[in-house]
């Protein structure tokens, strides 16, 4: 690796933890746009940013897990689909072309968007009463380590599964499907349901690079933990600048580089 690649990737790492701090989304829609652009054939973009996810992940939940009560019955219920479906994930990428992903990519971002929008409608009505994970303090209620009842346990399965399996095909580690789904679905305050979905993508992105490992996938290893050790020092400036967003500016934010990447991604593989 030269110095002038080194540069490059410290600096897409840090934007990329800029970016999540900010907007509270995973930096996997960056990261894969900008591995893409910088060089890296779509499968391997995918595998190396997981490597990066994962770092940040394991951090994100470390750090969670000291300033929170984090409900972890609830983090492994989903966790448990997401760490199966992973492979999944990976697999079915291996075996379309570079295109297609990068079309697939493509749906996945439009997609996202229309569940952010819904999610912002959501957050911006009236308070609705919280399920046992708690409120947005960071407080956990005590039954929230009892198990789901039957009727929310498959639609929460559920949820972990399309993170998952998504983590898998795109490295983007599937809290941009989970957070809101949470939100819609199980009536989770959004600040938890961002820090439930950091701690799965820690399992479901972990999953991901195994995989990609024993299927001997391309993983850039050093660029992934590059970005990844850049990214630890962006993410906390973003996320004292979160704090002058409000929800509906964060999710602007999200969408609008969601569409951007979905054009540019589109045009690549139609083009």
């Amino acid at each position: 690796m030269d110095f002038s690649t080194l540069l490059i990737e410290l600096a897409a790492g840090f934007a990329a933890g800029v970016f999540a701090g900010m907007t509270g989304a995973g930096g996997g829609i960056l990261l894969v746009p900008i591995l893409v652009f910088l060089g890296l054939p779509p499968l391997a973009a995918t595998g190396t940013s997981n490597v990066a996810i994962s770092v940040s992940a394991a951090s994100g939940t470390w750090l969670n897990t000291r300033r929170f009560a984090l409900p972890w019955r609830r983090v492994l219920t989903l966790a448990i689909p997401a760490v199966a479906l992973a492979p999944a994930g990976v697999l079915l990428a291996e075996r379309i072309s570079a295109d297609v992903l990068l079309v697939a990519f493509a749906l996945f971002n439009i997609t996202a968007i229309g569940l952010l929008q819904l999610k912002l409608k959501v957050s911006t009505q009236e308070p609705r009463t919280p399920d046992a994970t708690g409120i947005d303090d960071g407080t956990v209620d005590p039954t929230a380590e009892a198990p789901p009842p039957a009727s929310r346990l498959a639609p929460t399965m559920a949820i972990g599964a399309s993170g998952g399996l998504l983590a898998g095909l795109f490295g983007v580690g599937g809290g941009l499907i989970m957070v809101p789904l949470q939100v819609l679905v199980l009536a989770t305050p959004i600040r938890m349901a961002s820090r439930i979905s950091l701690g799965v993508v820690l399992f479901s992105s972990v999953s991901a690079v195994i995989t990609h490992q024993l299927s001997g996938s391309d993983l850039h290893w050093v660029t992934g933990f590059t970005i990844a050790v850049a990214g630890l020092f962006g993410a906390p400036l973003g996320a004292r600048w979160l704090h002058r967003f409000t929800d509906r500016q964060s999710t602007r934010l999200i969408q609008v580089t969601m569409a951007v990447v979905a054009v540019s991604f589109l045009w690549r593989a139609l083009g």
